[in-house]
C-alpha cells in the first residue's frame, strides 16, 4: 500500500509540475502562437486535474476575490443559454470563447510559489521580446510567417495578431518593464528593462496604427506612475509624463495622423453610410442601447447579438463590420446579459483592485491591468475576442497569484 501510494504521489507531483509548464507555455505564446496557446491550455487543465489535492487548490482560489468574480461571471453567461435567442451553434461558440475564464482560478491555484511565479512573469516576457523582436525586424524584412508580410504601415500592423491586440498587450509589457526596472536592485538588469520598455513603447507610437494601444499605452503609464512614485514626487512625475507624451506625439506621424482621422471621423458623423473606425463604432453603440432596452434584466441571452443585429444592419457591408461584436463589451453583456452580466463584469474588475489592495506588498499592475481592460473594452470586446482573450485572461491570473518576483527575490 505504501509502494501504491508513494507511485501516486509521485504521479500527481509530475501532472503538478506538468500544468505549471503549461501555465508558462500560455504565457509565453499569447501574443504570436494560437496553436502553442491551445496546446498549452490542454496540458495545463489535463494536469490540474490530474494532479489532484483540489482541497489545497480550493483554499487558494479562496485567497483571491477575482476567482469568485471570474467563476461568477462565466456562470451568469452559461445561465443565459437557457433563454437566449440565438441558435445552438452560436450560443457554443459564445459559452466556449467565455469558458477561458475559468483559467484564473485554475493558474491561481497552480502558481503558488514565488519560483514559479517567477518563471511565468519570464515565459510572459520572452513571448513579448520575440513578438517586439519581429516588429522591428519587420521594418527591413518580409517575413513570410507574419502577418505583415509584404504589407505596410498603413494596413494590418499586427506582426502576429490584430494590431489591436498585439498593442494592447504591448502596453502593458511597456509597464511591466518598467516596474521590474524599478524592483530590481542589479544595474544591469535595470538596463535591460528600460531598454525593453522603450522599445515596446515606440512599437505602439511608431509601428502601429492603433489608437487603441496607444491611448492604453499612455494610460497605463499614467497609471504606473501614480500607484508607484511617492506623493513628493507625483508632480514632478507628471511633469516628466507629459514632456514624454508630447516627444512621442510631435514625432510620431502615424500617431498625429490616427488622432486627426479620430477628430474628423467624429465631427463628419453621418448615421447612414458611415463606414469608419469611429461612425461605425457609433451605429453599432446605438443599434445595442437599443437591444438592451427591449431586455435591460437579463438580456438575449449568450450569443444572440449576431442575429439581432443581422436584422437591423440592412446594408452588407456595415453588416461585415458590427455583426460580429459591437466593439464594446460593456454593451455587449448588456445585450447578451443584460445588468446583471454588466455588474458582474464591473465586479470582475472591482475584484482586481480588491485584490490589490489586500496585498502587503501592492503589485501597481493591478490597476495598470484594469484600466488598460476597462479602456480596451469600451472600443473592443476584449474577452470575447480572441487574441485578446488570450492576453487578458491568463495574465490575470498571475496577477491573482501573487506578487511579481524579482531576479533578487528568487535567488
Amino acid at each position: 500500500m505504501e509502494y501504491i501510494a508513494h507511485n501516486m504521489n509521485s504521479f500527481q507531483d509530475r501532472m503538478l509540475t506538468l500544468a505549471r509548464w503549461g501555465v508558462i507555455g500560455l504565457l509565453f505564446s499569447i501574443s504570436f502562437s494560437k496553436a502553442l496557446f491551445n496546446i498549452s491550455s490542454t496540458l495545463m487543465i489535463a494536469g490540474w486535474l490530474l494532479s489532484g489535492d483540489f482541497p489545497h487548490k480550493l483554499s487558494l482560489m479562496r485567497r483571491s476575490p477575482v476567482t469568485a468574480a471570474s467563476i461568477g461571471l462565466f456562470l451568469i453567461i452559461a445561465i443565459s443559454t437557457l433563454y437566449s435567442e440565438a441558435d445552438l451553434q452560436r450560443m457554443l461558440i459564445s459559452v466556449q470563447a467565455y469558458s477561458k475564464l475559468l483559467f484564473i482560478p485554475i493558474i491561481v491555484s497552480l502558481i503558488d510559489t514565488p519560483q514559479w511565479r517567477y518563471r511565468c512573469w519570464n515565459g510572459f516576457a520572452a513571448g513579448m521580446i520575440v513578438t517586439l523582436a519581429h516588429a522591428y525586424a519587420d521594418i527591413w524584412f518580409d517575413m513570410p510567417w507574419t502577418r505583415t508580410y509584404q504589407t505596410d504601415l498603413n494596413g494590418d500592423t499586427g506582426v502576429f495578431q490584430h494590431h489591436i491586440a498585439q498593442t494592447v498587450v504591448m502596453a502593458f509589457f511597456a509597464a511591466f518593464c518598467l516596474h521590474r526596472a524599478r524592483r530590481s536592485q542589479l544595474t544591469g538588469y535595470r538596463v535591460l528593462w528600460i531598454a525593453l520598455s522603450t522599445l515596446a513603447a515606440l512599437s505602439i507610437t511608431h509601428l502601429s496604427i492603433a489608437r487603441t494601444g496607444q491611448v492604453a499605452l499612455m494610460v497605463a503609464l499614467l497609471t504606473l506612475l501614480m500607484v508607484s512614485v511617492p506623493r513628493r514626487w507625483v508632480l514632478p512625475s507628471l511633469g516628466g509624463f507629459v514632456l514624454v507624451a508630447l516627444l512621442l506625439g510631435l514625432s510620431s506621424s502615424s500617431l498625429q495622423s490616427r488622432f486627426q482621422q479620430a477628430y474628423e471621423e467624429v465631427t463628419q458623423f453621418q448615421f447612414k453610410n458611415d463606414y469608419s473606425s469611429v461612425g461605425a463604432r457609433l451605429q453599432m453603440w446605438n443599434i445595442s442601447l437599443g437591444l438592451i432596452r427591449e431586455k435591460p434584466l437579463l438580456g438575449h441571452g449568450a450569443g444572440s447579438y449576431t442575429p439581432l443585429v443581422e436584422k437591423a444592419f440592412a446594408d452588407e457591408h456595415m453588416c461585415s463590420i458590427g455583426c460580429a461584436q459591437p466593439h464594446n463589451q460593456f454593451l455587449l453583456f448588456g445585450v447578451e446579459t443584460g445588468l446583471l452580466g454588466v455588474l458582474a463584469f464591473c465586479a470582475l474588475l472591482a475584484s482586481v483592485l480588491v485584490a490589490w489592495l489586500q496585498m502587503p506588498d501592492r503589485n501597481p499592475l493591478l490597476p495598470v491591468y484594469v484600466v488598460i481592460l476597462g479602456l480596451t473594452c469600451l472600443s473592443d470586446s476584449g474577452l470575447l475576442i480572441r487574441a485578446q482573450a488570450y492576453f487578458f485572461i491568463p495574465v490575470l491570473g498571475l496577477l491573482a497569484s501573487g506578487p511579481i518576483c524579482t531576479e533578487e527575490t528568487v535567488a
